[in-house]
């Protein structure tokens, strides 16, 4: 088998790698064929449009981190305003009549009632899409907030809105810039507030005055900015946790993504009891092939063997670079004997291909395994050093081979 064909097999976008490698697994501008993409791509520094379109191409890890990022400055923006709202009560004690003054004070606080109820929200452990909701939430309740000052600004003997109250969707929609949020999320947030603006001043009557028009032009203004400051934000993030989370020669995740991905099943399988299981693969006589043809040579090898690796793995698997030519899969809610099946698919995809190198020469690669199934309540550190003994006991046992291996009191318990 010619390793040249996996690769082109692999662009498809229906293809296994593409599911377990999504785009934030490639180095920045590759896999880039056609020169919409091309251009775009150039203009974002190598990132891709739907880098920052929306997260279907992020990985979950990055989700993560980029939610806790959004929460840490969404708590700090709610504490600021659930103290600034009730005390600009001050100012409106004296620029209201208190016809107006009366209703306000119950408005504003509502208002900080609000903002502390999502506060305490967003110091709960939350998921990506619960982080989205609460930003949204609070621009909610801030677009709401300015409603109501206004129409009890306009009721009865009406007053001039002063600044503070005016300035409040442009001051909210600038806050947006804060957080570094994809198109999609911002447009959907931004397109809620200008909802609720075009239907305040559809109820005063003033839709079609001059200065609701103007208004209006300032806000699609001051949005188009503002989502160009938070699609900088995400793409400075995707190119720290890339150069922070990915081995930059094959663009797997490396050892430190590994341990929380490890972690992370744990506790799923603490939670629901789901098994998990763990394969180690090494490259057999890879010196050899860097001392005969160079270690260019050799690089080319372990981009293939990461590939390789990733055919035989279905989306929700993971694979790492462990370090030099050892990798790891996790192979979540899979047993032992399930990882076994996926271990010995792996040594036969090697075991029949040829890696092509620049002087036209294809040269035989193999692969040898380890497999173990993670034992409940163990650390992950008793895992790893179990499934890399089981590794160097198919080297001793001749290379090109997969071996087992659990505790002696897992088998028994299994048994039983």
């Amino acid at each position: 088998m010619d390793i040249a064909k996996i690769f082109n097999q692999q662009e498809s976008n229906n293809s296994p790698l593409v599911d377990q490698r999504d785009g934030t697994h490639y180095p920045a501008g590759e896999d880039q064929d056609t020169f919409i993409v091309d251009t775009i791509s150039g203009y974002l520094g190598g990132f891709r449009l739907s880098d920052i379109l929306s997260t279907d191409n992020h990985t979950d890890d990055f989700k993560v981190t980029r939610s806790e990022y959004m929460l840490s400055r969404l708590r700090v923006l709610l504490i600021f305003f659930i103290v600034a709202v009730p005390a600009w009560l001050i100012i409106d004690l004296y620029t209201l009549s208190w016809e107006h003054f009366k209703p306000m004070i119950a408005v504003r606080i509502s208002m900080s009632a609000v903002l502390l109820m999502i506060c305490l929200q967003s110091t709960k452990k939350v998921g990506q899409k619960q982080t989205s909701v609460l930003l949204a939430l609070t621009m909610l309740a801030t677009m709401l907030f300015y409603a109501a000052s206004i129409l009890i600004v306009n009721s009865g003997a009406q007053e001039m809105p002063l600044a503070g109250y005016t300035v409040i969707p442009f001051l909210a929609i600038s806050v947006m810039g804060l957080f570094p949020a994809t198109i999609l999320l911002s447009t959907s947030i931004m397109a809620m507030m200008a909802f609720i603006y075009i239907g305040l001043e559809t109820y005063l009557g003033n839709l079609f005055s001059i200065e609701v028009f103007d208004a209006l032009w300032i806000m699609a203004m001051t949005c188009g900015v503002t989502i160009c400051i938070q699609s900088g934000q995400l793409l400075m993030l995707l190119k720290l946790y890339r150069e922070s989370t990915r081995d930059p020669l094959t663009g797997l995740i490396n050892r430190r993504v590994l341990m929380k991905q490890l972690t992370a099943e744990i506790e799923m399988q603490e939670t629901i009891d789901r098994p998990f299981s763990v394969l180690m693969a090494d490259l057999d006589r890879f010196k050899r092939v860097n001392d005969e043809y160079g270690h260019l040579v050799g690089d080319s090898v372990l981009k293939a063997t990461a590939r390789l690796i990733a055919i035989e793995l279905r989306s929700s698997d993971v694979v790492a670079r462990f370090g030099g030519e050892e990798f790891v899969v996790v192979l979540p809610g899979q047993i032992g004997d399930e990882a076994l099946h996926v271990a010995e698919r792996i040594r036969q995809r090697f075991e029949q291909t040829r890696v092509a190198i620049p002087d036209g020469i294809k040269i035989a690669i193999s692969v040898s395994l380890g497999v173990t199934e993670y034992e409940p309540g163990e650390r992950v550190e008793a895992t790893l050093a179990r499934v890399n003994a089981t590794l160097y006991k198919a080297k001793e046992q001749g290379r090109n081979r997969v071996e087992f291996s659990q505790s002696e009191k897992f088998t028994n318990k299994q048994a039983s």
